[in-house]
């Protein structure tokens, strides 16, 4: 045998070893660092050998042991081996451990056959045994949990109950992990499935459902993928026993926290949750998750809440949220929301709606963007906003937001509805931007949607929608009131077009007369719109409110002959007389007979509605009864002037009218060549454009009949539960014959059904629902009349708007369900003061921050700064320091903190106004012992001296003495 034979049958032979020793640790003895799990008992004799090896037995060995040592499986019998703990496991802290359940015999294809869990459980009972509230204590780094089902640590005596707590160490590893199921996928969850106290750990690719928290992180910089969260193993399919009621949770100080990732593969299936994320810290992003649905995108398995974020600058870019109650809620600040499809597939052409697509409650958020993103699903920073029943709700607190190049109702592909029932409503809300200035790639595409492009109730003021593609709506843009009046909403540079009622429309709805002097009071101010006097194609001239700006446009069609803007053309400012003259540039290629119509925005920020629509002149119509006739004449003209020529020249009366006639027809074909030298005549042969779903020319609307304060639930309501009823009633002569109203309802999840009622009441208990707290739904009435007492009924009005309603309540937005660490904290010793007077009312106890300002622990400066108050924003307060300089105030994240009050307007003195208590404020900490280690800083606090030159020592603190 040649020796490079022999050589080569040596090599082949060590190769086999070594591949033997890997594939098959569990034949392997202990020692080596390599440690075999071959028992499901917790004893420990200090002894990890072949003949009995528990899995305590092996952490002790690891941690005994440096360098990396290996925790495999080799367990005897048929698995699942449920290994069941009677008091704590030891912490592993042996730098780069793996625990590595995939090595046991019975692991198949991703499903765990070891199960580590409490040894009291309802499969087993150990007499004198307390199970601990904790599956596995990480305390080192790069160690890797691997393979394992860890369930059923949920002890409620216990400040932490957790399948797996990392406590310190980095680059720790939890993946392909059942978190809260046993072997077969049967929830038993754990409180926290993975609580995570450090920085820099990695959780992927683990099944973690029937926990309170799934993942429960503390630290910063985590890396969070494609783990299946509040599904079965499969991830295509949800229970309520399966569901956690927050899949995923990241507390302050936690930043940096990575949810998902750039590529598919690290995108999280999180579905089936009461809350799927809930982000309380700032800086965070979450990142081309599928929140709501299965793994492959196209069903739902909604969360009730599908993102929550209270932190501020956070990302939410490239996820799929559809199928939940609320898809996301924004109750942070400066949180930027990119690229997701919010209520659609993963392709962006099918509906998986929400309720509500995106909430929004607090401040400074973005929605949509320009700069083009690279993460699935979306493509461009514009956000897909459809199929929902609202696609993007502001409510009462929600200000200086800013909404943009986003598609709302419409498909990925634009030419596609997906239609919500109401685009963007805002209720309340204030001084928030929808759209941009900067044309097309900022603007929203809000197409499609059946009831309301963008709609304003109850007090939704000072709001500024520019720039957007407004068109395809029931109506395009409303301004209603339920419970207060919105006013200074500025509609400015739109383009709004081929809506079914009118473009614009101040409640009442349909076209408001203007009224003299512009007395009346309403939404938007009830604002007159302008009255174009002229229109040409270089200048349309007319009467407006004086100082107001008018914007002119080009109109589409509209049966109530006020327009839509298809085209905004120019603005400018009327005079003191109310006079305005506005230039249109050739540009815009602007002929005869083309439609111009406009609005008024007055100096507070109030936009009118469009104004009759006038014609670009010189432009004639001929209608075409007037057509027929004005031919007729020239004909029947040329006969008798014919005849009489004829007679004058004795010739036939009958063939000289037949020339005459001939003669007319001629002089009308030289009109019409003549009509090319000339301005066109518009010749209008009645509208042959396809029927709208818009108003009827004939029927009124359905709302002129009912009496507003007999409507219940009336817009915006919220009822206490779903045992009331639809009522309506009469404001207007009804019809003589018989009567009947259609009742129609809409509601998440393409809920759209009706019901008829011959009265004027009907049982929400008819449609057959089970609402849910927090489900919102959109009524709406048609009336029938019965006129021959037949089978046959007729309609005598068109729809009445659609009006909201919510049934129940969510939580509370702003308020955390469960006490803050400041809340928890014991409540400072009141000064003794004498008995204030009763409280007074809670407005008097409120506060205004007169610019931005910290919110300190204490009322000393150098105190840790707790909350930032911004300019305009409001805090009650709780307490006054004894100087009466500072205040103790409730902020709008339920932080207590320290305001010096010579920055807060409020009552002067808020013991008498308010009924607070003196109380003494935290004091300073002592100064620190000196020390020849500290900084500059802390040696001069001490009382220390800084040397900080010379050649003969290094920067130091002498201390004194």
């Amino acid at each position: 045998m040649s020796k490079i034979l022999q050589s080569g049958l040596r090599g082949a032979c060590l190769i086999v070893l070594f591949v033997s020793l890997f594939a098959f640790p569990a034949s392997l003895e202990a020692g080596g660092g390599v440690f075999v799990v071959n028992t499901v008992d917790d004893l420990s004799d200090g002894i990890c050998d072949s003949s009995h090896c528990s899995l305590r037995e092996a952490i002790i060995k690891v941690n005994t042991n440096p360098g990396p040592q290996y925790i495999y499986f080799d367990i005897p019998g048929p698995g699942p081996h449920e290994i069941a703990l009677c008091s704590m496991l030891p912490p592993l802290t042996d730098d780069g451990t793996l625990i590595d359940g995939t090595t046991e015999p019975d692991y198949s294809s991703g499903w765990p056959a070891v199960v580590l869990k409490p040894g009291i459980h309802t499969l087993s009972v150990f007499p004198g045994c307390t199970p601990p509230p904790i599956g596995l204590w990480i305390q080192g780094s790069d160690i890797i949990i691997r393979g394992l089902s860890i369930v059923g640590f949920s002890s409620p005596s216990s400040s932490v109950a957790a399948g797996i707590v990392i406590h310190m160490g980095t680059s720790n590893t939890i993946e392909q992990n059942f978190i809260g199921m046993d072997a077969a996928g049967t929830p038993v969850g754990n409180h926290d499935g993975i609580l995570i106290g450090y920085s820099g750990q990695i959780i992927r690719d683990n099944r973690i459902s029937g926990n309170v928290n799934g993942i429960h992180a503390l630290g910063d910089s985590h890396q969070i993928r494609s783990n299946f969260i509040g599904t079965d193993p499969t991830g295509m399919t949800t229970s309520a026993s399966l569901g956690n009621e927050v899949g995923i949770l990241i507390e302050p100080p936690s930043s940096a926290v990575e949810i998902g990732g750039t590529i598919p593969a690290w995108s999280n299936i999180i579905s089936g949750n009461d809350v799927g994320v809930e982000i309380r810290s700032d800086g965070n992003i979450l990142l081309g998750n599928r929140i709501g649905t299965d793994t492959a995108g196209l069903s739902g398995l909604g969360n009730d809440t599908g993102a929550l974020i209270r932190g501020d600058g956070n990302t939410i870019e490239g996820n799929l949220i559809s199928d939940n109650n609320v898809g996301l809620i924004l109750i942070g600040h400066a949180n930027q929301v990119s690229g997701n499809f919010i209520g659609t597939d993963l392709s962006g052409d099918m509906v998986i709606p929400n309720d509500t697509g995106i909430h929004v409650v607090g401040h400074e958020n973005v929605i949509g963007g320009a700069i083009p993103i690279s993460v699935p699903p979306g493509t461009s920073a514009g956000n897909i906003i459809s199929g929902n029943l609202t696609g993007v709700y502001l409510g009462p607190s929600a200000q200086n937001n800013h909404i943009y190049g986003n598609k709302i109702g419409a498909a990925n592909s634009a030419d596609t509805a997906l239609p919500n029932h109401t685009g963007i409503e805002l209720e309340g809300a204030a001084n928030n931007t929808i759209g941009s200035t900067h044309l097309p790639h900022e603007a929203n595409w809000v197409f499609y949607n059946h009831g309301d492009g963008i709609r304003f109730i109850t007090s939704a003021s000072g709001n500024l929608v520019t720039g957007n593609y407004i068109a395809f709506n029931e109506r395009g843009i409303t301004a209603g009131a339920t419970t207060g009046i919105s006013i200074a909403n500025t509609f400015h540079n739109n383009s709004i077009y081929t809506n079914d009622f009118l473009g614009i429309d101040l409640f009442p709805w349909g076209v408001t007369p203007n009224d003299p002097g512009d007395a009346d009071f309403g939404a938007n101010d009830l604002l007159n719109f302008p009255e174009i006097t002229s229109a040409s194609q270089t200048t349309v001239e007319g009467i407006a409110c004086p100082g107001c700006v008018v914007e002119i446009f080009e109109s589409d069609h509209d049966p109530s002959d006020h327009g839509e803007g298809i085209s905004p053309l120019n603005e400018g400012t009327a005079n003191e007389f109310g006079e305005f003259s506005l230039s249109i540039d050739p540009i815009h290629s602007i002929t005869y007979c083309d439609k111009i119509t406009a609005t008024n925005t007055d100096s507070i920020g109030n936009t009118s509605e469009f104004s009759l629509n006038a014609l670009v002149t010189p432009c004639f119509t001929l209608n075409t009864p007037l057509l027929i006739l004005v031919g007729l004449l020239f004909v029947f003209g040329g006969g008798i002037a014919g005849r009489s020529i004829g007679r004058g020249r004795n010739r036939s009366p009958a063939g000289s009218a037949a020339g005459g006639a001939a003669a007319g027809a001629l002089i009308g074909a030289g009109l019409i060549a003549a009509s090319s030298l000339l301005p066109p005549v518009q010749i209008n042969f009645g509208d042959t454009s396809p029927p709208r779903a818009g108003p009827s020319a004939v029927l009124p609307s359905c709302s002129i009949f009912l009496d507003p304060d007999e409507v219940t639930p009336p817009d915006g309501a919220v009822m206490d539960d779903a045992n009331f009823n639809l009522e309506w009633g009469w404001a207007a002569d009804p019809p003589q014959s018989p009567i009947r109203w259609i009742v129609e309802l809409q509601g998440a999840r393409e809920t759209e059904l009706s019901q008829t009622s011959e009265g004027f009441s009907l049982p929400f208990a008819a449609f057959g629902l089970s609402p849910t707290p927090g489900s919102r739904f959109q009524w709406r009435l048609i009336g029938e009349q019965n006129p021959t007492g037949g089978q046959e009924w007729q309609v005598f009005c068109e729809p009445s708007p659609w009006l909201s309603f919510q049934i129940g309540s969510l939580p509370p937005l702003n308020i955390a369900p469960w006490p803050t660490e400041q809340e928890q904290e014991p409540e400072p010793t009141p000064t003794a003061t004498p008995t204030p007077p009763p409280p007074a009312t809670e407005e008097a106890c409120t506060y205004v921050a007169l610019e931005n300002t910290f919110c300190r622990a204490s009322d000393y400066v150098e105190s840790e700064e707790i909350a930032i108050l911004l300019q305009g924003e409001m805090a009650e307060i709780l307490a006054i320091n004894p100087e009466f300089t500072h205040g103790r105030f409730l902020v709008a994240s339920q932080q207590r903190c320290w305001i010096w009050l010579g920055l807060m307007d409020g009552p002067q003195n808020p013991v008498e106004a308010c009924g607070v208590p003196v109380i003494e404020p935290p004091t300073p900490p002592p100064p620190p012992a000196c020390s020849p280690n500290l900084d500059q800083e802390m040696c001069e606090a001490s009382g220390g001296t800084w040397f900080s030159e010379g050649a003969a020592a290094a920067p130091h603190c002498e201390c004194p003495g």
